[in-house]
Order: structure tokens, then sequence, then C-alpha cells
């Protein structure tokens, strides 16, 4: 049995931030003059990065948001982060069974990932130096450099990784990255990630320890 890298998203995987990223992000852009719903803009975010979605909106609308929407929205979210985010239901028990060698790869700044890991208590899971971001090498999911990005630096081979992902973009950038993943699904999300065949899908993230050693048995 060969012993694997997990790699794992942080946003919808370690901490439940998409609530408030999607509200906050929809607040901003009805302020700025773009009339969208927040389940259309929730679909269109997801998974993404961040700039994508902006010129998506700007284009699909043709407005204009705020130049200083970035910097605007990071700001608002880091003070909800404080008061609100929790860790996703069931990770912690999850992640204090895993013996396997584990990082983290998302496109979101390394920073903002150690703050929501800090303010969840999750962080103490992982090695802060095993944490990677697209922003380091300027390639988003569903592109697969990140997770090979990640995989190098572990050197680690891409089929001996398993990556836990949430986002219809992450499972196609492990499948494009030659890696096995594990797609962890809500009732909304589970038949569009199922429709990628992800290796496995789950529903609860307490199955997720049995479900890396299912696929560990078959590396």
């Amino acid at each position: 049995m060969s012993s694997p890298l997990l790699i794992f998203d942080c946003d919808g995987i370690l901490v439940d931030s998409e609530t408030i990223n999607t509200s906050e992000f929809h607040a901003m852009a009805l302020q700025d003059g773009i009339d969208i719903s927040y389940e259309t803009l929730h679909q269109e975010m997801l998974g993404g990065a961040l700039y994508k979605a902006i010129e998506l909106l700007e284009k699909q609308h043709n407005k204009k948001l705020r130049e200083d929407f970035i910097d605007e929205f990071r700001r608002r979210t880091f003070e909800r982060f404080k008061n609100e985010l929790q860790p996703i239901e069931g990770i912690i028990p999850s992640l204090q069974k895993i013996t396997h060698n584990k990082c983290i790869a998302s496109n979101g700044p390394v920073e903002k990932m150690k703050l929501n890991l800090t303010i969840t208590n999750v962080l103490s899971h992982f090695n802060e130096e095993h944490i990677y971001s697209a922003y380091q090498i300027n390639k988003w999911k569903p592109e697969p450099d990140l997770f090979l990005f990640a995989a190098k630096n572990r050197n680690t081979l891409p089929n001996q990784c398993i990556v836990i992902e949430d986002s219809a973009n992450g499972v196609r950038a492990a499948q494009n990255a030659g890696m096995k993943v594990i797609a962890y699904a809500t009732a909304t999300k589970k038949d569009e990630l199922n429709s990628l065949k992800p290796s496995l899908l789950i529903e609860d993230m307490h199955d997720l320890h049995d479900s890396i050693q299912y696929l560990t048995e078959r590396l």
C-alpha cells in the first residue's frame, strides 16, 4: 500500500467561509449597480479566481465595479470571519484520525488561509509551511498547476496524491493533474459534482477518513 499525499482545499473543505464570501460579494455588487441573484453569484464565484468573477460580472452587466473592490471585499470578509467563521462540520474529528502527509492548496491568498484556519482552530492540524496558494504561481483552478505545485513541493508524484475538494473547478483541476479526488458535496452541489465522476463523493465530512483509506488501498 502506498502512502499518499493529501491535498486539501481550504474554503468549503476546512472552513465554512463560502456563505460569508458570497453574501459580502453580493452586497457590494448590488451597491455598485449590478443586479444579480445570490444563487447565481454563488455558482459563478465558487472555486474560481476572484478577479475572474469580477471580470465576468462586469462583462455580463456592462458595468465596472469600484477600483478597490477586492481590497474592500477582503476587509469586510476578514471582519466577519473573526466573529462568525466556523470549521466545516466533521473536519476536525477527521483530521485527528488522519496520519498521512497532508498540505493545503487553495485559490485564496496564504495570509487569508492562515487567518481563517487560526480562527477555526484548524491550523494546528497542518504545517504552516505546507500551505500553497494560486497567487504564488498565478495559476488558478481548474488549471492543474496549483495541485502539481503542491505535489512537487512535497516531493510526491501526482498519481500518489488524493485531493479533497468541494467545487467543480477544484475537481477538474485535480483530474487534470492526474490525481484522485474526493468530492465533498452539499445537497445543492451533489448532482454537479457527481457528473464530473470524482474518485469518490461524500456528503458527510465524518466519512473522510474511511474514504481516504479506501483510495489509499487503490493507489
